[in-house]
């Protein structure tokens, strides 16, 4: 009777188990895809318009995701937040300032033939942050 309990617990634990990885699996797959393609971007178009009116050049692009949720079996929706930051040449080195730009974007990733796609991407107004401003407020 031990026996055929172990195994009924042993069943119960791996189908939760599957089934929790079956859950989370897809929307990790889909946010990895879209910051891989999101961050490639960012780089290549360099500074587009929304950014021109930011002094420096980009030196990093981070992506935080906020929230998923499955809209179906093959649509994720995320919420996605982006920083993009911004450097002058002559602020380089320990003490140089920042400038980032935060922007909050809703995605709707697809899964076509084994890969996720971008569907749908809406963003909110960008938040331009001097790093400096904030450590300042950090010291009050």
């Amino acid at each position: 009777m031990k026996k055929l309990l172990w195994l009924f617990i042993i069943f119960a634990s791996a189908t939760a188990v599957r089934e929790v990885v079956d859950y989370f699996g897809p929307m990790a797959e889909a946010f990895r895809a879209y910051r891989d393609e999101a961050h490639k971007q960012a780089l290549e178009l360099g500074k587009k318009k929304s950014f021109r009116h930011i002094e420096g050049n980009i030196v990093a692009v981070s992506h935080k995701l906020e929230s998923s949720e499955r809209a179906a079996e093959d649509k994720v929706n995320l919420v996605v937040l982006e920083a993009v930051h911004f450097q002058k040449s002559s602020e380089r080195g320990a003490f140089g300032n920042r400038r980032v730009a935060q922007t909050r974007q809703y995605v709707l990733m697809i899964r076509i033939d084994g890969k996720w796609l971008l569907s749908r991407l809406e963003e909110d107004a960008t938040e331009v942050v001097e790093l400096s401003d904030v450590a300042e407020s950090l010291l009050e």
